[in-house]
Protein backbone atom coordinates (compact mmCIF):
# COMPACT_ATOMS: atom_id res chain seq x y z
CA UNK A 1 0.00 0.00 0.00
CA UNK A 2 1.12 3.82 -0.94
CA UNK A 3 0.54 6.47 1.85
CA UNK A 4 -0.23 9.71 0.78
CA UNK A 5 1.51 12.32 3.50
CA UNK A 6 0.97 15.71 1.41
CA UNK A 7 -0.23 16.76 -2.13
CA UNK A 8 1.48 19.70 -4.21
CA UNK A 9 -1.20 21.72 -5.97
CA UNK A 10 -0.54 24.36 -8.93
CA UNK A 11 -3.41 26.79 -10.47
CA UNK A 12 -5.41 26.00 -13.69
CA UNK A 13 -4.64 27.10 -16.22
CA UNK A 14 -7.29 29.80 -16.93
CA UNK A 15 -6.47 30.65 -13.07
CA UNK A 16 -9.65 30.14 -11.31
CA UNK A 17 -8.99 27.38 -8.81
CA UNK A 18 -5.98 25.16 -7.94
CA UNK A 19 -5.61 21.57 -9.06
CA UNK A 20 -3.79 18.46 -7.10
CA UNK A 21 -0.21 18.44 -9.32
CA UNK A 22 1.10 15.44 -7.17
CA UNK A 23 1.59 13.98 -4.12
CA UNK A 24 4.30 13.45 -1.70
CA UNK A 25 4.16 9.55 -0.01
CA UNK A 26 5.22 8.72 3.59
CA UNK A 27 8.42 8.29 2.66
CA UNK A 28 9.28 11.48 0.81
CA UNK A 29 8.39 10.41 -2.83
CA UNK A 30 6.96 12.76 -5.12
CA UNK A 31 3.90 11.28 -7.88
CA UNK A 32 2.71 13.10 -10.16
CA UNK A 33 -1.28 13.02 -10.12
CA UNK A 34 -1.08 10.76 -13.51
CA UNK A 35 1.76 8.67 -12.17
CA UNK A 36 -0.81 8.11 -8.77
CA UNK A 37 -3.76 6.93 -11.47
CA UNK A 38 -1.49 4.96 -13.13
CA UNK A 39 -0.83 2.86 -10.26
CA UNK A 40 -4.06 2.43 -9.15
CA UNK A 41 -5.43 1.57 -12.49
CA UNK A 42 -2.62 -1.12 -12.40
CA UNK A 43 -4.10 -2.56 -8.99
CA UNK A 44 -2.20 -0.59 -6.23
CA UNK A 45 -3.69 0.36 -3.41
CA UNK A 46 -2.93 4.29 -2.29
CA UNK A 47 -4.26 5.64 0.72
CA UNK A 48 -4.07 9.12 2.33
CA UNK A 49 -3.29 9.70 6.12
CA UNK A 50 -3.89 12.47 8.12
CA UNK A 51 -4.71 13.49 11.54
CA UNK A 52 -4.78 10.06 12.22
CA UNK A 53 -7.68 9.57 9.38
CA UNK A 54 -7.24 7.57 6.77
CA UNK A 55 -8.73 7.06 2.86
CA UNK A 56 -8.99 5.15 0.16
CA UNK A 57 -7.88 7.16 -3.20
CA UNK A 58 -9.93 7.00 -5.83
CA UNK A 59 -8.82 8.06 -9.96
CA UNK A 60 -11.56 10.54 -11.31
CA UNK A 61 -12.17 11.03 -14.83
CA UNK A 62 -11.67 15.36 -15.01
CA UNK A 63 -11.19 18.11 -12.30
CA UNK A 64 -14.31 18.36 -10.64
CA UNK A 65 -14.59 22.39 -10.68
CA UNK A 66 -16.89 23.39 -13.75
CA UNK A 67 -16.35 22.96 -16.91
CA UNK A 68 -12.08 22.29 -16.32
CA UNK A 69 -10.62 19.17 -18.14
CA UNK A 70 -7.72 18.71 -15.85
CA UNK A 71 -7.41 14.68 -16.41
CA UNK A 72 -6.78 12.15 -14.95
CA UNK A 73 -7.91 13.31 -11.68
CA UNK A 74 -7.75 11.81 -7.61
CA UNK A 75 -10.58 12.23 -4.45
CA UNK A 76 -11.46 9.99 -1.85
CA UNK A 77 -14.90 11.82 -0.80
CA UNK A 78 -17.97 10.31 -2.62
CA UNK A 79 -19.79 12.54 -5.22
CA UNK A 80 -16.93 15.38 -4.76
CA UNK A 81 -17.08 15.51 -8.67
CA UNK A 82 -20.21 17.64 -8.17
CA UNK A 83 -18.33 19.81 -6.07
CA UNK A 84 -17.42 23.38 -7.53
CA UNK A 85 -14.14 23.13 -6.84
CA UNK A 86 -11.59 20.28 -6.97
CA UNK A 87 -10.63 18.51 -3.34
CA UNK A 88 -7.57 16.92 -2.82
CA UNK A 89 -7.60 13.98 -1.07
CA UNK A 90 -10.02 14.44 2.19
CA UNK A 91 -6.96 13.01 4.94
CA UNK A 92 -4.84 15.58 3.65
CA UNK A 93 -6.89 18.83 3.30
CA UNK A 94 -4.65 20.02 5.86
CA UNK A 95 -1.60 18.95 4.12
CA UNK A 96 -1.45 21.70 1.39
CA UNK A 97 -0.35 24.73 2.19
CA UNK A 98 -1.86 28.71 1.46
CA UNK A 99 0.03 31.89 1.64
CA UNK A 100 -2.09 34.29 4.51
CA UNK A 101 -1.90 37.54 4.79
CA UNK A 102 -2.00 39.21 8.45
CA UNK A 103 -2.18 42.76 9.21
CA UNK A 104 -2.21 44.55 12.18
CA UNK A 105 -2.98 47.73 14.69
CA UNK A 106 -1.43 47.16 18.25
CA UNK A 107 -3.02 49.94 20.65
CA UNK A 108 -2.21 51.58 23.74
CA UNK A 109 -1.00 50.85 26.70
CA UNK A 110 1.03 47.44 25.86
CA UNK A 111 1.69 47.30 21.80
CA UNK A 112 3.39 44.17 22.26
CA UNK A 113 5.28 43.63 18.94
CA UNK A 114 7.98 41.23 20.11
CA UNK A 115 5.03 39.09 21.69
CA UNK A 116 3.21 39.13 18.47
CA UNK A 117 6.20 38.69 15.94
CA UNK A 118 6.77 35.69 18.17
CA UNK A 119 3.52 34.30 17.67
CA UNK A 120 4.13 34.16 14.04
CA UNK A 121 7.46 33.17 13.99
CA UNK A 122 7.09 30.41 16.05
CA UNK A 123 3.87 28.82 14.67
CA UNK A 124 6.24 26.93 11.88
CA UNK A 125 6.30 27.35 7.97
CA UNK A 126 8.05 30.21 6.46
CA UNK A 127 7.14 34.12 6.58
CA UNK A 128 8.41 37.50 4.95
CA UNK A 129 7.96 40.52 7.37
CA UNK A 130 7.86 43.27 4.63
CA UNK A 131 6.46 46.18 6.42
CA UNK A 132 6.09 46.63 10.62
CA UNK A 133 2.68 45.27 10.90
CA UNK A 134 2.31 43.00 7.96
CA UNK A 135 3.41 39.64 7.06
CA UNK A 136 3.15 37.06 4.95
CA UNK A 137 2.51 33.41 6.03
CA UNK A 138 3.43 30.11 4.33
CA UNK A 139 0.85 27.76 6.35
CA UNK A 140 -1.69 24.58 6.55
CA UNK A 141 -3.41 26.41 8.84
CA UNK A 142 -6.27 28.71 7.86
CA UNK A 143 -6.98 32.27 8.54
CA UNK A 144 -9.45 32.18 11.30
CA UNK A 145 -6.91 29.66 13.25
CA UNK A 146 -4.26 32.65 12.81
CA UNK A 147 -6.64 35.03 13.82
CA UNK A 148 -7.32 33.10 17.04
CA UNK A 149 -3.54 32.28 17.62
CA UNK A 150 -2.47 36.11 16.73
CA UNK A 151 -5.53 37.72 19.62
CA UNK A 152 -3.62 35.13 22.24
CA UNK A 153 -0.68 36.91 22.16
CA UNK A 154 -1.95 40.55 21.95
CA UNK A 155 -4.47 43.01 24.31
CA UNK A 156 -8.03 43.01 23.69
CA UNK A 157 -8.21 46.11 22.06
CA UNK A 158 -5.55 45.41 19.22
CA UNK A 159 -6.99 44.80 15.91
CA UNK A 160 -6.09 41.98 13.12
CA UNK A 161 -6.97 41.10 9.87
CA UNK A 162 -6.09 37.88 8.42
CA UNK A 163 -6.81 36.47 4.92
CA UNK A 164 -5.86 33.65 2.75
CA UNK A 165 -4.28 35.29 -0.46
CA UNK A 166 -5.13 33.23 -4.14
CA UNK A 167 -3.38 33.96 -7.20
CA UNK A 168 -3.33 37.67 -8.57
CA UNK A 169 -3.52 39.41 -5.25
CA UNK A 170 -7.03 37.50 -4.76
CA UNK A 171 -8.84 36.96 -1.37
CA UNK A 172 -10.27 33.94 -0.13
CA UNK A 173 -11.38 33.61 3.08
CA UNK A 174 -10.29 35.93 5.75
CA UNK A 175 -10.17 36.08 9.67
CA UNK A 176 -10.92 39.56 11.45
Amino acid sequence: MTTVAKVRKEWSSDGTHRHIEGVCTTTGTHYTRKEEVDGINRGEDWHTSAGGTTAKIKPMRYCPAAACLASPYITTAPGSHDREQPREPAGVLGAASMILIIAYDLHNPDRDYPKVEGAIKTAGGGWAHPQRSVWFVDTTEGPATWRDRLHAAADSNDEFFVAHLQQNGRVRSSGV
